[in-house]
């Protein structure tokens, strides 16, 4: 017999026969309801009659998240950087040479050679006595001869006119550098590149101990 319209069926039997007069016709069969019923628990029911594709349930694909490099920090300056210089250069050196900022004056000596030694320190990292240099030697006259630089040391050798000179640092910490100036005056003889103070035994008579 059919089933009343009253009768409680599931939700998927929207799929089956229309319902008409309150009652399903005769044409479904028991048999054909129970398997009907079947195919809706298992799902493959609701998928056929929705008209829908597997993938449509499925779940969406994550937007990927666009990868950024982190930032190259940038140098932080020292305080000392910025400062005035602290002293004025002992007699005997040339008072057109730049004086680095912030500097605190050392001990000072002239050796029986002639050469004059000038040690000071400063509140500024090895780079920026570096770039102090590069960048004020030449306004005053000096012309920078090859240097030589190391992670914790650096050298500047320089001329002007007659005089020869070298700017030796070394860093002791972030914004503390030790500097050793020395001086000689050039004479006559000697060979190599008058940009680079010449070590002893080198057949120059300059007594400057570094190159």
């Amino acid at each position: 017999r059919g089933l009343r319209a009253g009768g409680r069926w599931p939700s998927a039997t929207r799929c089956l026969p229309p319902i008409v007069g309150g009652v399903i016709p005769s044409v479904v069969r028991t048999r054909a309801v129970r398997a009907a019923v079947a195919a809706v628990l298992m799902g493959g029911l609701l998928g056929a009659c929705g008209g829908g594709s597997p993938e449509a349930a499925s779940s969406p694909t994550p937007t990927p998240v666009p990868q950024t490099e982190a930032p190259v920090p940038t140098p932080t300056a020292c305080p000392g950087a910025a400062g005035k210089a602290g002293f004025a250069w002992p007699k005997g050196v040339p008072a057109d040479l730049p004086v680095p900022p912030s500097g605190t004056l050392g001990e000072q000596r002239v050796t029986a050679d002639g050469l004059q030694i000038v040690q000071f320190s400063t509140t500024t990292s090895l780079r920026e006595g570096v770039v102090f240099l590069v960048d004020n030697l030449a306004k005053t006259g000096y012309t920078l001869g090859r240097g030589d630089a190391e992670q914790t040391e650096a050298d500047a050798p320089f001329v002007k006119a007659d005089l020869r000179g070298v700017f030796r640092m070394i860093s002791r910490s972030t914004c503390q550098t030790d500097w050793l100036l020395a001086l000689t005056r050039r004479t006559t003889g000697g060979t190599g590149s008058p940009l680079l103070p010449m070590r002893p035994g080198a057949g120059s008579p300059s007594p400057l101990p570094f190159g």
